[in-house]
């Protein structure tokens, strides 16, 4: 079953939640078949990521993405091509990855 984005902004008990989501397509995307092309559509998916610095920015935009991100997750999913990645897979993969980058700054 395809994965869709959620539509309303996320409640704060709602936060592990979907940081263990984000966990799970990360996992998810690493040990699919198809790992290589997640990586790739990942990769490109973060692009649209990179003036998010909080985890509340990321929730949102996993939450209620704008038109534009949508439409350039479900393209690198692959939408009526051979390939169908899951997008929720996608962006749950890239909000883990991209958030870490702060994350590890504020340990450091």
């Amino acid at each position: 079953m395809r994965q869709r984005f959620q539509t309303s902004a996320p409640l704060p008990s709602d936060f592990s939640d979907i940081l263990h989501a984000w966990h799970v397509a990360l996992v998810a995307a690493r040990a699919s078949d198809d790992a290589d092309l997640y990586a790739s559509a990942v990769a490109l998916a973060r692009e649209s990521l990179d003036g998010y610095t909080t985890v509340q920015d990321f929730i949102g935009v996993y939450c209620t993405p704008d038109d534009a991100l949508k439409a350039r997750v479900l393209a690198l999913c692959g939408e009526g091509e051979g390939h169908h990645l899951e997008p929720g897979i996608v962006m749950g993969s890239a909000c883990t990855l991209q958030f870490r980058q702060p994350m590890e700054k504020a340990i450091a």
